[in-house]
């Protein structure tokens, strides 16, 4: 873990160096490296958090140190600020579809897997299928792009590493503290496991780990960062690809459909998102914008109608 720190660092430090230079393709393929190596360093250190009598977890744990799309979620978990286990699952639900609607009306077009996608785009040319037909794609950055982001899941890494959890004595002092832990969301009966516990056995493991003496020097801001940054174990979460192919084609044109403003489409979709929302409620909530917008249109067409009106006497009187 101490060499895959290490190694991030290196591949971040590379990558500023190249945005500098105004080699954006290379900065952003050697961030995407970066993102998969710490990625891989969250996965193994969440193995620590697992009974080592636990072997069938444990073997699962370790196999998403091979998994692109486990190690991509486990680095954006480092910048969500989930309140209980539930929103971090929902969060994972969305982000784990194998492909997804988007556009300016939210379903002009279907892309896939985000987190893969924004890995493999930017690292391969590829043969893309289009609404134009097929197409090889070239890496390039973004047109609108300002400049290199370097997300604080690096820092954390690196303090981490600083701190003594790469130490064989830091993680013993993980596995001692969260081998009983496994988080809940509530969905059978029991209590949804909130970030304030979380957080409390962050502090209560920085501080042992700190009490071992493996510790390097490290500031109380980084030390800071760790108790926040470091978010739910997600050893028992599932993180595998959810393939939403057929539901995602068929869904495209409800929602066309509803951005046209069909009353009972539009509530029916926006009732699925609410979450324990019956549709009459969301129907209420639509209602004064449907309104709106039918007086929109009829003051359009009256507008159309004196301006057609308008011409045909001009061009009597004309004549």
């Amino acid at each position: 873990m101490d060499a895959i720190a290490s190694h991030v660092d290196s591949l971040v430090g590379a990558a500023i160096r190249c945005d500098k230079a105004g080699d954006g393709v290379a900065a952003e393929v050697l961030m995407a490296i970066a993102r998969d190596e710490a990625g891989k360093f969250l996965v193994l250190l969440d193995a620590a958090r697992i009974p080592y009598t636990d072997k069938a977890r444990m073997t699962s744990q370790l196999k998403r140190a091979g998994s692109h799309l486990a190690k991509s979620l486990y680095f954006e978990m480092t910048d969500l600020r989930p309140a209980t286990l539930s929103e971090v699952e929902r969060y994972l639900a969305e982000a784990r579809r194998s492909h997804y609607l988007d556009g300016s009306n939210d379903a002009d077009w279907i892309f896939r897997n985000r987190a893969l996608a924004d890995r493999e785009d930017v690292m391969y040319v590829d043969y893309q299928q289009t609404d134009e037909g097929f197409i090889w794609h070239r890496p390039s950055v973004s047109q609108f792009r300002t400049g290199l982001f370097v997300p604080q899941g690096f820092r954390l890494l690196a303090e981490m590493s600083t701190a003594g959890f790469c130490n064989p004595a830091g993680l013993e002092v993980v596995n001692n503290i969260w081998r009983d832990v496994v988080p809940t969301n509530g969905s059978d009966g029991s209590k949804d496991t909130l970030w304030i516990d979380i957080k409390r056995r962050n502090v209560c493991t920085l501080e042992q780990i700190l009490a071992t003496g493996v510790a390097k020097d490290i500031e109380r801001v980084s030390l800071r960062r760790v108790v926040d940054l470091w978010t739910f174990p997600s050893h028992s979460v599932d993180l595998a690809l959810i393939d939403v192919t057929k539901s995602v084609a068929d869904e495209r044109p409800r929602l066309m459909r509803a951005r046209l403003w069909d009353e009972s489409d539009y509530a029916d979709i926006a009732a699925e998102l609410w979450e324990n929302g019956p549709a009459d409620i969301v129907r209420d909530m639509l209602s004064d914008v449907i309104e709106d917008e039918s007086d929109r249109l009829a003051e359009m067409r009256r507008a159309e109608a004196e301006f057609i009106a308008e011409e045909r006497m001009r061009f009597i009187e004309d004549d």
